[in-house]
């Protein structure tokens, strides 16, 4: 990989696959559907090993994500976002006609009847409405029994709509510090999810979505589906601070180039935010090195990265580092490719499809 320009992304292709088939087993055993984000990888390639290996259908997160990912074939679709932009009816629109099933959401009584509205001026059939719930993570999403049920009056009474079943992202697991912190906000927002959805008839259609709880989620009373992202890669907010992945299995990483060696227990590399996002662990780690975690990166610049730790004595300018990034979702984002490897030889390329997808 010595011909590689730096910074760029590596992707273990058999990790990878590890992680893909891993996940699609928890579902399997479970007997809950395999919904993944594709808003953490955004890539076609990886789309279709997710769908061969079982996957129902897929998330994305923004009308323009969809769009970019739409040749590969999607057939079933749930748009995790709430909808108001100006053009969405004729956007959405195309897509409900390329699709087979294409799931919307409603977040708040406000922001559905802005749907209602365009989907009637879309002139579309009846589609089908996950409801939000605010698990814990304090964004969008009903919060009472009472918000939940009026809600849920609206999407069924109109004749544009029907409630298909409730969702959340239980992003605030990403405070959580290890397996029994994690089990512990798993339970908690499966007993939310139950109360907010039993007022409106669908405690058994739970959607949770984050692959820090997807593996307990998944066994739960109710849970249809599960919608994780980030189990196909791996960062360190899986792996160093929840636990849930070995970091043995992260599948990506940037490969950087020591460019300087302005102190003797530090030095700068050429991956800083707009290489690994401005996204830090809870102890405002930004990315560590790879295969072992033995130097981190806890100040970035734009273009530079403060690279310390016992094993920075070792560097040379010139030397090449892999780094794990605290949230891989940003990173790949910021990409326009990624490379491809099979042990230590790059094998292809692909290209980060739905890249800046973010209207």
């Amino acid at each position: 990989m010595h011909e590689l320009r730096t910074p760029c992304l590596l992707i273990d292709l058999e990790k990878m696959d590890q992680n893909l088939r891993s996940m699609q087993s928890v579902a399997n055993e479970s007997k809950v559907e395999l919904w993944p984000h594709l808003k953490t990888h955004k890539m076609r390639k990886v789309w279709q090993q997710q769908q061969a290996l079982g996957a129902q259908g897929a998330t994305c997160s923004k009308i323009s994500e969809v769009e970019a990912l739409l040749p590969i074939g999607l057939k079933r679709l749930i748009l995790a976002y709430p909808l108001a932009m100006m053009d969405f009816p004729t956007r959405i629109a195309r897509i409900y006609h390329a699709v087979d099933e294409l799931i919307l959401t409603a977040t708040s009584l406000e922001q559905f009847r802005a749907l209602e509205k365009g989907l009637a001026e879309a002139r579309l059939p009846e589609i089908p409405i996950l409801l939000a719930i605010d698990s814990g993570l304090g964004r969008e999403g009903v919060r009472t029994p009472e918000a939940s049920a009026e809600l849920g009056e609206a999407i069924q009474k109109s004749p544009h709509t029907r409630l298909l079943g409730v969702f959340t992202h239980e992003g605030h697991a990403y405070s959580a510090r290890g397996i029994q912190e994690v089990e512990k906000v798993a339970l908690e927002t499966h007993q939310r999810f139950k109360r907010l959805a039993e007022p409106i008839g669908c405690a058994d259609s739970l959607w949770p979505g984050c692959s820090i709880t997807a593996r307990f989620m998944a066994s739960l009373p109710g849970v249809r589906a599960l919608r994780p992202g980030t189990y196909v890669f791996g960062d360190l907010n899986l792996s160093v601070t929840a636990g849930v992945m070995p970091y043995s299995d992260i599948a990506l990483t940037v490969l950087t180039t020591v460019t300087d060696r302005p102190a003797a227990d530090m030095v700068i590399v050429d991956a800083g935010s707009k290489t690994l996002s401005s996204d830090k662990t809870l102890d405002g780690v930004f990315a560590m090195s790879w295969p072992h975690p033995s130097c981190e990166i806890r100040r970035v610049s734009e273009e530079h990265g403060w690279l310390t730790g016992p094993e920075v004595s070792k560097l040379r300018v010139g030397d090449r580092i892999r780094l794990v990034t605290a949230h891989v979702c940003p990173t790949v984002n910021l990409a326009r490719e990624v490379h491809c490897l099979r042990g230590e030889k790059i094998t292809e390329s692909w290209p980060v499809d739905a890249a800046s997808c973010s209207q």
